[in-house]
């Protein structure tokens, strides 16, 4: 909304944490709970940021 971007890297833990069958094809219907703690977490700091009107905050 902001037109803005940003990049997230992950460590291969995380990655493999967040899915029970870690492949390309299989991420899509594999997802676990912290898959979705993450997408949480991200979507409120997003959410933030755009309250904030842009301005970065750090969490």
């Amino acid at each position: 909304m902001l037109g803005k971007g940003a990049q997230l890297e992950i460590t291969t833990e995380l990655r493999k944490s967040m899915f029970t069958v870690n492949t390309i094809a299989g991420r899509a219907t594999s997802t676990a709970p912290v898959y979705d703690g993450f997408v949480a977490a991200v979507r409120t700091a997003i959410a933030r940021l755009e309250a904030s009107g842009g301005e970065q905050i750090i969490l």
